[in-house]
């Protein structure tokens, strides 16, 4: 990518060549030049035999953890007492007020052809032509204010987060967050009436149903922070896997049109991938079905990860061959027990299509640790109290005799849930049989590195 400017006149066209993005595996600076490609009519520009390079024309980006360039230094330097000091051509700063960011763009040096960087806030361009030197950013499908730190046009999502202000940039925390592009991940949560842990209370539907660390571990496996939460709790809790996906596919009538328009402004790669839990699987496999009617959400949806599906064996896929799915089972799956007592052994049913099936030997004693010494001071009639990050969801109470660790909540509460999928495709396991795995296997596996190539995500290829 590069700039030209262009002077016309009566006597003389010519273009010239001003500046070039240099790039690594993102946009690492710039260098300037002012060389004539183009003079009435006639090719300006020769490759010379001997190349020079001239100290001061490149500037190279120093960035954060948001992509927002903080300075900006030139590749020269200059000697400083006992040493080099790097020559800062400009710095963006922030001033957190309430909730949104302010940012200020200041020249500290420059040569006579430098103006102020104009890349900042998320590495994104500011566009002075708006609203004056560094008040506005372009996201390429909206305006950014900083000033005010939002947006100045409706966020296409709107309809399907109604709590929400449309015009709020990063769900309101742009210091810890971005709007990313990529993949949109939607998760899909299971019956949560009255499943609190420890209590008759119900579990909110949406983030607050899944545990903080299994959204980590998403946001990890697939490379992208984009979030979308349903809930897919359906008829209630003695409804069949067909009535789920009878509400599944109502939900999706509803919001398929502007799912169409959010994927579609999120950029021409947006894809999609849906991760579902219990008795969210059927409820998502309804609105998947509704989904396909669409063309453009049909070419986007790419990965359908069940963990611990409820009734299973009930559920009818649709697409089988265009769509990727797997699914994971843990033993000693109580609540899958109560239909499957045999998913105590074996991890449950497997959906009927599914291709990838992973089932994880459970062992209370390695996968929780400090529930498992609890328990074993029981016998010594000591009881102690199991914090809720242990158990991903949900406060849990004093130890009792009676209790019996229920495998359920890891699928949708803990991490190492993510792991035991990257084991899956590091075997490449895909066909009948079933992939068994023992607990130990997610202390061996390593999430891909999401900073440098989105591409490197462990997403299951077939072979």
């Amino acid at each position: 990518m590069a700039t030209y400017e262009v002077t016309l006149s009566t006597t003389l066209n010519r273009a010239y060549l001003t500046e070039q993005n240099i790039y690594g595996a993102s946009r690492l600076g710039i260098r300037r030049k002012y060389t004539a490609i183009y003079e009435n009519g006639t090719v300006a520009y020769t490759i010379p035999d001997v190349q020079q390079n001239t100290l001061g024309n490149i500037d190279y980006e120093i960035t954060n953890y948001l992509g927002n360039v903080n300075v900006v230094i030139s590749d020269r330097k200059i000697w400083n007492t006992s040493a080099f000091k790097a020559v800062s051509r400009n710095y963006t700063d922030c001033f957190p007020c309430a909730c949104p960011p302010f940012w200020r763009s200041m020249e500290i040096s420059s040569r006579t052809s430098v103006g102020t960087y104009r890349y900042g806030y998320t590495g994104k361009e500011d566009d002075n032509e708006i609203s004056g030197n560094g008040n506005s950013y372009d996201f390429g499908n909206r305006q950014y204010d900083p000033r005010i730190g939002r947006w100045l046009s409706l966020d296409p999502l709107k309809a399907i987060y109604p709590s929400m202000s449309p015009y709020c940039y990063a769900g309101n925390t742009p210091i810890a967050a971005k709007d990313p592009d990529g993949r949109l991940i939607i998760f899909v949560n299971g019956y949560r009436y009255g499943q609190k842990r420890g209590t008759s209370d119900d579990l909110p539907a949406g983030r607050e149903y899944w545990s903080e660390e299994f959204i980590y571990g998403a946001s990890k496996y697939f490379c992208d922070k984009n979030f979308m939460f349903v809930d897919g709790t359906g008829s209630g809790l003695t409804s069949s896997a067909q009535t789920r996906q009878e509400a599944g596919k109502i939900y999706a009538m509803v919001v398929s049109e502007y799912l169409r328009i959010a994927v579609e402004s999120l950029g021409p790669d947006e894809k999609i991938q849906i991760v579902t839990h219990s008795m969210g699987a059927a409820f998502s496999e309804g609105m998947i079905e509704e989904f396909m009617k669409n063309p453009e959400l049909a070419k986007r949806i790419e990965l359908v990860a069940h963990f611990s599906a409820a009734d299973a064996d009930e559920i009818k896929l649709s697409n089988i061959e265009e769509i990727e799915r797997v699914q994971l089972n843990y033993t000693h799956d109580n609540t899958l027990a109560l239909k499957d007592p045999g998913s105590i052994s074996t991890g449950g049913y497997r959906i009927p299509g599914v291709k990838r099936f992973g089932v994880v030997k459970s062992d209370i004693k390695f996968l929780h640790n400090k529930y498992y010494r609890a328990v074993q001071k029981r016998n010594e009639n000591e009881m102690e109290r199991i914090s809720e990050d242990e158990f991903g969801t949900g406060e849990v109470p004093y130890i009792k005799t009676t209790d019996n660790y229920n495998f359920h909540y890891d699928s949708k509460g803990k991490e190492f849930t993510w792991r035991f999928l990257i084991n899956m495709d590091k075997n490449n396991k895909i066909g009948g049989n079933t992939f068994f795995m023992k607990s130990s296997a997610a202390r061996e596996m390593e999430y891909p590195n999401c900073d440098s190539n989105k591409e490197s995500s462990p997403i299951f290829k077939p072979k």
